[in-house]
């Protein structure tokens, strides 16, 4: 879904008042470059940036301090750093990450990948699917995949976590009050 440039930005401002417009703009061009190439509604982007980071860039989280930048992209995710934390291509990857840009980017990127690893797994890739896989709620383990679990041969949502939750009702309010 395409949106204008002054609307991200001022989702942006919405949860980071203090920033500096042109910054604003800088990540508003990016989230908005990216959800054209790859269909994804900015302001869905716009709330997962608030959520994990409220737009700051610097923000080391997640468990052991893993997650790094506005997207909280955890280094587990990638084998090399899996293998050693301590490696160069590891230090490397999170400096990566602490570039808003460079991490929005990436964030676009494991929506694409979520989205159709969901849609190949269990033939549904709404927005909430995709975004409890993002989130770290997926658990082939415990038989929950994309925010579903199958029961009598269908995939049916399972409750909602309290972080996805969280987004969906960032990105309504945004959607609601900017458009």
């Amino acid at each position: 879904m395409w949106r204008s440039l002054a609307v991200i930005v001022a989702g942006i401002l919405q949860s980071q008042p203090s920033m500096d417009r042109g910054l604003a703009k800088t990540y508003a061009e990016t989230v908005q470059r990216e959800s054209v190439i790859r269909y994804i509604d900015p302001l869905t982007i716009v709330a997962m940036a608030d959520h994990e980071s409220r737009w700051i860039a610097s923000v080391v989280g997640g468990k052991d301090g893993l997650c790094i930048g506005l997207v909280q992209h955890c280094l587990f995710k990638y084998e090399f750093c899996r293998i050693d934390y301590g490696s160069q291509a590891c230090v490397d990857k999170k400096q990566q990450l602490l570039s808003g840009v460079y991490n929005l980017h990436e964030t676009a990127v494991d929506i694409t990948a979520w989205r159709d690893y969901c849609r190949r797994t269990t033939g549904r890739a709404r927005v909430h699917h995709w975004l409890s896989g993002y989130g770290g709620y997926d658990n082939p383990e415990r038989k929950i995949v994309c925010g579903q679990r199958k029961v009598k041969g269908r995939w049916t949502d399972v409750a909602l976590p309290h972080g996805v939750a969280d987004v969906l009702k960032r990105r309504a309010n945004l959607v609601a009050h900017l458009g």
